[in-house]
């Protein structure tokens, strides 16, 4: 995991740069195992091998490192797709999440990136 910057920008929760693995599966049941570019309590940006569509959704598997050490499970809804050159840089929003898992990702992320 890197630790680079944080933004609060025009979200509602603190989003900071960082790189955690995910695995993904679409509704279409392909799978694959990707890196954050960032994470908030209300979504990630993920680095996807694959176009996916606005509005479609998925289940991410975050190997969260905590604390706690944790692996958070989500169902997402895609936001945006902007097309890189070996990627596709893919905003998610979380559609389906525990309390936990969103308060714990919400506390990591201040406690990370004090200002």
């Amino acid at each position: 995991m890197l630790r680079k910057k944080i933004s609060q920008e025009r979200r509602g929760h603190l989003r900071g740069n960082l790189h955690f693995l995910v695995k993904y599966k679409t509704e279409d049941g392909k799978t694959g195992v990707v890196s954050s570019i960032n994470v908030c309590a209300g979504g990630a940006l993920l680095r996807l091998r694959q176009e996916c569509l606005p509005g479609q959704l998925m289940n991410l598997f975050i190997n969260f490192i905590g604390p706690p050490k944790r692996h958070i499970s989500a169902v997402v809804k895609v936001l945006r797709v902007n097309k890189q050159k070996n990627y596709y840089k893919t905003a998610v929003e979380f559609e389906k999440i525990s309390t936990e898992d969103k308060n714990a990702i919400d506390a990591f992320i201040h406690t990370f990136f004090k200002k």
